[in-house]
């Protein structure tokens, strides 16, 4: 039921629902029976909200219902792990106005109770045209309310920011940026990342791509950036009349490529970094040591699943990764970024032997050994004891180094 539920979820994307699985496994080793009581106390207090794809019922709740239920745990006589999950939620919410309608899914459930906190993402709308959009239909032949810059603003515990591309990435306090006030802050949804992911986020994946060289004002802008972080916050995209308004705007009318390179200028290129509260965000390296023949755990997309592979080179920024291919038994090699590789399982049997014969020449190594011990293709045996013997070794930490109360710091 649990599988289910989540996976009729259009807004519990994988990546969410990974991150869900991985806190409960942690807390199961403590109680076997939490996931299912969970389930009871969600279905008991939770309401009907509509059909999900004509197959079942839908169910949602408030956070004040939430926070009601963490108040009724706390004064149950027999000590549950949910009354100190329930007592972690109450301590995150305190002196926090709760807002009406604000309403919890199954998988908002699990995170709340789990240590995650809500965070409201919006977009701002800037003018850049400051009101003069409206006058220039009779050039345009369409009309445009306006000509949007976006940025990005997220409500964090800490104060809120503004996360913006202007050739550079800056991250300011909202309302301090050169573009003024904005006309529209529109309300997107709920994220679960905390500051530190979304900075690492940027610094890892997004730095790499938005640099003061890439800007252009028709294909990789402002609303660019924008898209790119609302997938990764609430996995949902920019609104396509937001998006797709500077190709609508240049195909209008020829005359208006002209001015493509004078855009480029102004707009990529925004000096933001005098304004008070304001940074630039800049492009962080991969911190994990990688060489060839290494045992690796890496995600194919950003926030994804983790999967094993092994390096079969590495070379700049980027590494070749082969994996198994489990539903065409066959092995496949991936290039990556070396931020994409999260953890250096362990070096393989060949890697080991090579070190022990650095003197050796290593082609007369490999070619000198007998078949049954030359390094084969299929590198999977190597992982096989580690995972038989250490079952919890590469997904959690052991019971005995991590305490259920504060598995919101896992």
């Amino acid at each position: 039921i649990h599988y289910w539920v989540l996976r009729t979820d259009d807004r519990a994307p994988m990546p969410l629902v990974a991150d869900i699985n991985g806190r409960l496994q942690l807390l199961l080793q403590y109680d076997p029976k939490v996931l299912e009581r969970l389930q009871l106390l969600f279905e008991l207090t939770a309401e009907p909200t509509g059909w999900v794809n004509g197959v079942g019922c839908q169910l949602s709740m408030s956070l004040q219902c939430l926070l009601q239920v963490c108040h009724s745990l706390l004064a149950c006589p027999n000590f549950v792990l949910e009354q100190e999950l329930a007592r972690e939620v109450l301590a995150r919410h305190r002196g926090q106005d709760v807002e009406d309608g604000e309403t919890l899914l199954y998988h908002d459930f699990l995170n709340v109770m789990l240590g995650r906190q809500r965070r409201k993402v919006y977009i701002w709308m800037y003018d850049i045209s400051n009101g003069k959009a409206n006058g220039w239909s009779w050039i345009l032949g369409t009309h445009f309310p306006a000509f949007w810059h976006t940025a990005v603003v997220v409500d964090l515990p800490e104060g809120s920011l503004e996360f913006w591309y202007g050739g550079r990435l800056y991250m300011s306090k909202p309302g301090t940026t050169p573009f003024g006030a904005p006309v529209e802050k529109r309300f997107m949804g709920h994220s679960y990342r905390s500051q530190e992911e979304i900075e690492n986020h940027i610094g890892y994946h997004l730095a790499h791509e938005f640099e003061p060289g890439n800007y252009d004002s028709l294909t990789h802008n402002c609303n660019h950036f924008s898209d790119s972080l609302l997938r990764y916050l609430i996995h949902q995209p920019l609104p396509d009349e937001i998006l797709h308004q500077p190709e609508m705007i240049m195909n209008s009318t020829p005359v208006l490529q002209l001015l493509r390179p004078f855009l480029n200028r102004w707009l990529g290129r925004v000096d933001a970094a005098s304004l008070d509260g304001t940074r630039t965000t800049q492009a962080k390296q991969e911190s994990v040591p990688l060489s060839p023949l290494a045992l690796v755990s890496f995600v194919l997309h950003d926030c994804g699943l983790e999967s094993v592979g092994r390096v079969e080179a590495v070379e700049g920024d980027h590494c070749v990764v082969s994996r198994l291919d489990l539903w065409h038994q066959r092995a496949v090699e991936l290039t990556l970024r070396k931020s994409m590789v999260k953890q250096v399982l362990q070096r393989s049997q060949r890697d080991r032997f090579l070190v022990r014969h650095r003197s050796a020449d290593v082609a007369a190594v490999v070619s000198g050994l007998p078949v049954a011990h030359r390094p084969a293709c299929c590198w999977l045996p190597v992982l096989l004891p580690e995972i038989t013997t250490k079952p919890s070794a590469l997904s959690f930490r052991s019971a005995a180094e991590e305490d259920p109360v504060h598995v919101a710091n896992f």
